[in-house]
């Protein structure tokens, strides 16, 4: 409920995606055969986002896929849909849009990229399903009208699928942004989230609030959305790079001698990490952000992290020994492995180095995490 309330609220939204999954409880993207048209929740317990959050789908078409499948059960395939469909209200940018945004993935045999594949003829594979849908709908209205026919055996050869070759992470997500306003299906910073969460000491939300402290070093890092080069009165040119993360977005701006070193960096796509402190200019008081460095988060993933510290109560120790399974899982990304082993009452400890090391990864952390134990990573 209350996300329905805040839906148009993007930021607010995706905080309380966040608050649900800290508490367990996953938030789906939109799906034509469990969504409905505000955020609800799915016969597992799952929040599934809303039919009518989508652009470019309009209201009658939600109305049209709800009460369709309230009456007559969930849709089984592509063809299912458009045949039973009301296509008055469901037209082809409808069903591009709904494609783009994720809800037809539950039919695993159309890929999202199958939608806008161009035949011979060079039409889109969704122009030739409405069109299949529209035949359809004719056919089985000649049948009615038809004395001895059955209305329910209409043959319609159905259009081959086809198979075309896949869309970048990124471009797919990006679409499906466009659509929804937020990455659901995944993010293109997750291939970096160790680097994120653990190498860097700021988020982008918390920028404005950081600007407080002055020459702290600052680190942060996120995926570039936009990049502009503008000209000064003076005639200098300047560039304003865009860096959204997980928590929100910042404008990072480039003068000077940062515009002629880093101007390269501006390329929408490119996920960096940037280290800088905020300071005073030196004939005013005005706070700025200066640059130390950026650095694609390529060129930093698996090697900006070498330590994961245990923090242990000493009668927990034994609880350990899962982990030694996943030393033997992976050879990516492998860092020392630390203990800091606790008396109970936590007034002593000893700190003790593993000979073996261990992956740094999400199964690892989370497994740490399941067996709530306290870690650091550096």
């Amino acid at each position: 409920a209350i996300m329905t309330r805040r839906k148009n609220d993007i930021k607010e939204i995706t905080k309380l995606m966040d608050e649900c999954k800290s508490m367990g409880i996953a938030t789906l993207g939109p799906d034509i055969n469990e969504s409905f048209a505000n955020f609800g929740a799915n016969k597992k317990g799952e929040i599934r986002f809303g039919l009518a959050a989508i652009k470019g789908v309009p209201t009658a078409a939600v109305e049209a896929v709800i009460k369709e499948r309230t009456d007559n059960g969930p849709f089984t395939s592509i063809f299912d849909l458009l045949e039973r469909i009301d296509l008055s209200s469901f037209n082809r940018k409808a069903l591009e849009c709904l494609a783009l945004a994720g809800a037809l993935d539950c039919f695993p045999n159309v890929s999202r990229e199958a939608y806008f594949h161009e035949n011979d003829n060079g039409q889109r594979f969704s122009d030739v399903l409405i069109r299949y849908a529209q035949n359809y709908r004719q056919a089985k209205f000649d049948a009615e009208q038809a004395l001895f026919r059955d209305s329910d055996e209409i043959e319609i050869a159905k259009p081959e699928i086809p198979n075309p070759e896949k869309w970048s992470d990124l471009f797919r997500l990006n679409q499906e942004k466009d659509l929804v306003g937020i990455y659901l299906s995944a993010h293109p910073l997750d291939q970096f989230y160790l680097e994120l969460t653990y190498g860097c000491n700021t988020k982008l939300a918390d920028m404005e609030m950081k600007a407080s402290d002055l020459n702290q070093e600052v680190t942060f890092g996120g995926l570039i959305t936009s990049y502009e080069e503008k000209e000064a009165r003076s005639g200098n040119k300047y560039g304003k790079i865009v860096i959204e993360d997980y928590t929100g977005k910042y404008d990072l701006m480039l003068f000077g001698n940062n515009y002629i070193e880093y101007n390269k960096f501006g390329i929408k796509g490119l996920a960096i990490m940037v280290k800088g402190v905020f300071r005073k200019g030196r004939f005013n008081d005005r706070i700025s952000f200066n640059i130390a460095s950026i650095t694609p988060l390529d060129e930093v993933k698996g090697k900006l992290l070498s330590n994961l510290t245990i923090q242990v109560p000493e009668d927990r120790f034994a609880d350990l020994s899962p982990l030694k399974e996943t030393m033997t899982e992976s050879t990516e990304n492998r860092c020392n492995l630390n203990f800091r082993i606790f008396t109970n009452d936590r007034k002593h400890y000893v700190d003790m180095r593993s000979q073996y090391k261990i992956p740094i990864n999400k199964q690892v952390l989370k497994k740490l995490e399941s067996m709530e134990m306290e870690f650091s990573i550096n």
